[in-house]
């Protein structure tokens, strides 16, 4: 990316429609990028953060972009300061009064999506692992060192 790029918004959407596909299809996760949506970039930073492009019937379980309602929300960690470390208000169902201005993780999407957690552990599953999106990693080549934080 060039710096001038949104780097939250689907570029793949975007140029499969001006190709001629049009905004409406029968099955939108056909327009995905699945080698922009399986990116540790696009997860850490645009999965379940920026808002769905689609206007059209479509399992919104398994789409890669945030819907209304929707408890997968996450913050974005490069437009709010947060960490990786899950609120302590927000735990076990808990409400959390600071809101996106509270400087911990809401949930465990933005806990382990965040970057400073994102694959630092390994998948017990490993090789054999069939998460459509998962948190860990699965070989030590995709092992990240995870970020200690020397006041927690």
């Amino acid at each position: 990316m060039n710096g001038n790029e949104d780097q939250r918004s689907a570029p793949s959407l975007a140029s499969k429609e001006s190709s001629g596909l049009g905004s409406i299809h029968d099955n939108f996760h056909d327009l995905l990028d699945e080698a922009l949506y399986e990116s540790d970039d696009f997860r850490m930073y645009g999965y379940k953060v920026t808002r769905c492009p689609s206007r059209c019937r479509h399992n919104w379980m398994s789409c890669p972009f945030v819907h209304f309602g929707e408890k997968a929300r996450r913050r974005d960690p490069r437009l709010y300061y947060y960490v990786g470390i899950l609120c302590p208000d927000y735990k076990d169902g808990g409400m959390c009064l600071r809101g996106d201005s509270c400087v911990f993780a809401h949930g465990a999407f933005e806990h382990w999506l965040h970057p400073d957690k994102y694959r630092t552990r390994m998948c017990n599953a490993r090789a054999f692992c069939t998460r459509r999106v998962c948190f860990f990693a699965h070989s030590v080549q995709e092992l990240r060192q995870e970020t200690s934080y020397p006041w927690y």
